[in-house]
């Protein structure tokens, strides 16, 4: 089986790592909102207006930055980052309280993308569940929308031993 190496820039230093995990969550609700506002410009006959053009491009700079959720557990923790990656968060093995993984169900007024929520900031694609991690000194939470908890938590266990 081949192995599956991820990229990770820190402090001028490049490491290679191994991928244990990686979950992918499109955005459907915003991909869907993307397709109904060009749809509604294509129909309206403004397409040669530049506020459309301006409106358009700010439309598709958010949808790059909030399509996709991305989860990947490596060798050295669990990280979240949206769409092309200019958006994430990471919870380093070291810092993290094992002890604390639980899962949160997502109410829909939590909305979905990056949100301040009583249990944390969350990261989420869509209203269901997400994983929530305590670090060690109670300062970070680490709180992702996810379908797969069991198996992030088995893995999250198992490297921390």
């Amino acid at each position: 089986m081949a192995s599956v190496y991820f990229l990770i820039a820190q402090k001028n230093n490049i490491m290679k790592t191994a991928i244990e995990f990686k979950e992918t969550q499109f955005s459907y609700i915003l991909l869907s909102f993307l397709a109904l506002f060009i749809g509604i410009i294509a129909l309206s006959g403004y397409q040669n207006k530049g506020g459309w053009t301006i409106i358009l491009l700010l439309v598709a700079i958010l949808v790059a930055v909030f399509y996709k959720l991305t989860t990947v557990i490596d060798d050295y923790g669990i990280a979240a980052s949206f769409g092309i990656g200019f958006l994430s968060r990471r919870m380093n093995f070291q810092e993290m309280d094992v002890s604390t993984i639980q899962l949160i169900d997502v109410p829909w007024y939590y909305g979905i993308g990056i949100r301040y929520t009583s249990a944390g900031i969350i990261y989420n694609t869509k209203h269901n569940k997400a994983i929530r991690i305590v670090s060690k000194d109670r300062k970070k939470v680490f709180l992702v929308g996810t379908d797969h908890y069991e198996e992030i938590r088995s893995i999250l266990l198992q490297k921390n031993n």
